[in-house]
């Protein structure tokens, strides 16, 4: 079946009829007018999921896609309510019952004749306490259970999988819609419905003029570009070429091609370099141009250097993040023209194509990431701050490009693997996670000495039935700087000893496991902690919180953490044993003696702990890691490696080791679980005694 809106959601919502009054709440509305340069993307129903019969649907996708772009295109065409809960009131118990009482909207909905789409679940999730968002789902529930229309969430993969959780419990087996990224055909139908949209804006004369002289032409050279973008990331498979942000970005690159004779060149040009960048590069230089052929009497170079995209960047950040401090040209600008440069720079920034029609946010995913790329390298302390501050503890949602743009500035300034400063890790993970789709397992891996400041920094992204070796991004750090998380810690493992760690930025955390930590100095800054499993098809058998550190700094956590079922939490450092860490806290049985058998175990521990959950459904870990010297830390660690390759705990299959945790408990006496809880067994002591060095 094709769940398209024609065939599908039009049939389904057919008695939905239009609220006659206006909606009166922030984030509340129906969509009057249809878009027409919509491009409908494939949707799937998610199979071992609930059907559609259930009361309340799911619909997930990947950050930046067009989630709310398909809502309000099924408001448009439907009459259903679209809720925008990044706009409304805060989110908690009764919110919707409330929004339907004081819309005027309860009869139509006891009546059956009105539904809701709610979007933006993960900005909504963000701006509330774990225990504040259940209340909404139960909310959400309550109102939708025994209805035939469905009431449709729409959010990012994670969080409609942590809501499915929720309403499972309540016991709803709901369906979960996926939509999938633009497919080749439907990303050149999209380029060009875009070229046609940016034809029909003010000021676009020539564009349109020229895209109705020229359409083969521009045709041509989409499909050129559409088939080289796929090609020059094939890696990411179809995703990068599918993402929408990225084909607008296309777009607006090839309308600023003045003569269409030459849209075949700019391809070409742009499959030579990164695409992102180029694409960026590309409109930061045409807004250049157009700029400075408002200054009729500057001439030479100080022309050329007016306006440079270090310049905008500077602007734009300024405008967006709402920061301070001169702007200052490269070149001085003549006093007799200053008056024209800055009437030229009032009246051009604002309409800068990497903002929206406000002029004073990011126009797009894509757009948003250059600015915050560049914000994070700037020199100003105040820009750097706020960089962060949206990058990674704002109330927004991750931005899936942030990755892209960034590594390519750490690149040039600091090789490969670049430097990266432990504050920005995270907003970089979270930005690798934000474009994870159905069946990806993302995971965190942060590994340093005792006696080294540097940290080595590992992504590692693999799906489930994806063939060959899976991608990771390699990175260096310090461990003399702090590791901030902000909304979640998910999936992470650092075994950083020098590393100082702060959880939380004021608000509720949620810990999604697993995750391992054992770190220097560790703070909760957070009033509550809640602890779950992660994707609950398919995320392994490691569902353990653990967290060791030499030193409690300070926590704001005021409650028992909240476990969810099928998890655990456990806590280790100096005080652990008081309240509200009791029930969670861990002795461990190791001795203190500083010879061969606590050394062996340690080892042992050490190694079996570098394996991840992989989402083939083993343990495993990349070769250069386990052999790395950090692993073995000598010939004690070498011997535990052969040893356990010898016994068949320990396997190779191309570029990875794999781990048998059964035979590790058989062979051993061990499990997984007790090596990272430091307990070690009589079985597991004499395992690793025996152990000869050569």
């Amino acid at each position: 079946m094709e769940y398209t809106i024609d065939n599908f959601w039009v049939p389904r919502l057919a008695g939905v009829v239009q609220p006659s009054s206006a909606l009166t709440l922030p984030g509340w509305s129906v969509e009057q007018t249809t878009n027409p340069s919509f491009v409908e993307a494939d949707l799937r129903l998610r199979e071992s999921f609930g059907g559609l019969n259930a009361p309340i649907w799911l619909v997930a996708a990947p950050g930046a896609v067009g989630k709310s772009t398909l809502a309000k295109q099924i408001s448009a065409r439907t009459g259903a309510v679209y809720l925008n809960l990044a706009k409304a009131e805060t989110v908690a118990g009764n919110y919707l019952t409330g929004g339907l009482v004081k819309n005027q909207l309860l009869p139509s909905w006891e009546d059956q004749k009105t539904t809701i789409l709610i979007d933006a679940l993960d900005e909504a999730r963000l701006r509330v306490t774990p225990s504040s968002f259940v209340d909404f789902l139960n909310d959400v529930e309550s109102l939708a259970r025994g209805r035939s229309v469905p009431t449709v969430l729409f959010g990012r993969v994670g969080i409609v999988e942590e809501a499915w959780i929720i309403l499972s419990e309540n016991g709803l087996d709901c369906p979960v819609l996926d939509i999938d990224f633009f497919d080749e055909k439907r990303a050149k139908r999209f380029i060009m419905s875009a070229l046609g949209r940016l034809a029909n804006e003010a000021g676009n004369e020539r564009l349109a003029t020229s895209l109705d002289s020229h359409k083969s032409m521009y045709g041509d050279a989409v499909a050129n570009f559409v088939e080289g973008l796929g090609e020059a990331t094939a890696s990411d498979g179809a995703r990068f070429a599918g993402y929408a942000p990225v084909l607008e970005a296309v777009a607006t690159v090839l309308s600023g091609v003045t003569n269409p004779a030459n849209l075949n060149d700019a391809v070409q040009q742009e499959m030579q370099g990164q695409v992102l960048q180029y694409l960026a590069d590309r409109i930061l230089d045409r807004e250049a141009e157009k700029l400075r052929d408002q200054l009729q009497g500057v001439t030479g170079a100080v022309k050329k250097e007016l306006y440079s995209p270090e310049e905008q960047l500077t602007r734009l950040t300024q405008r967006i993040y709402q920061t301070t401090g001169p702007v200052m040209p490269s070149v001085e600008v003549p006093s007799e023209h200053r008056t024209a440069y800055d009437t030229a720079l009032k009246n051009f920034l604002p309409q800068h194509p990497f903002l929206d029609g406000t002029g004073d946010q990011e126009s797009g995913a894509v757009f948003g990431a250059v600015i915050n790329a560049r914000a994070l390298f700037s020199p100003s302390t105040e820009t750097v701050d706020a960089a962060e501050k949206h990058a990674g503890h704002g109330t927004h949602a991750p931005n899936p490009f942030l990755i892209d743009f960034y590594l390519n500035i750490a690149q040039q300034r600091s090789g490969d693997p670049p430097l990266v400063p432990p504050e920005h890790i995270i907003a970089l993970y979270e930005s690798v996670l934000a474009r994870a789709s159905v069946g990806d397992f993302v995971r965190l891996t942060i590994e340093g000495d005792e006696d080294s400041e540097d940290a080595d920094v590992e992504i590692h992204i693999s799906s489930a039935g994806a063939q060959g070796v899976d991608p990771r991004i390699l990175l260096r750090t310090s461990q003399a700087g702090v590791l901030r998380f902000g909304r979640q810690v998910n999936g992470v493992s650092v075994d950083a000893p020098q590393l100082d760690v702060v959880i939380g930025s004021g608000n509720s955390v949620e810990m999604i496991a697993p995750v391992s930590l054992n770190v220097a100095r560790l703070k909760f800054d957070c009033p509550e902690l809640a602890v779950q499993r992660g994707n609950h098809k398919g995320a392994g058998k490691d569902a353990a919180v653990i967290l060791e550190a030499s030193e409690l700094l300070e926590s704001k956590v005021t409650s028992a953490p909240l476990v969810r079922n099928g998890t655990e939490l456990l806590v280790t450092w100096p005080g652990s044993s008081s309240y509200p860490w009791t029930q969670f806290s861990i002795v461990s049985n190791e001795t203190n003696s500083r010879d061969i058998h606590h050394d062996a175990p340690l080892g042992l521990r050490r190694l079996v702990l570098a394996f991840r959950s992989h989402s083939r459904g083993r343990l495993a870990r990349y070769q250069d890691k386990i052999e790395h010297v950090r692993m073995t830390k000598g010939k004690l660690g070498v011997a535990i490696r052969e040893r356990l390759m010898r016994d068949g705990i320990l396997s190779i299959e191309g570029e990875m080791y794999f781990l048998d945790p059964d035979k590790l408990g058989s062979v051993v006496g061990t499990k997984y679980q007790d090596l990272k809880m430091k307990r070690f067994s009589d079985e597991a002591r004499n395992y690793v005694s025996s152990i000869g060095i050569s």
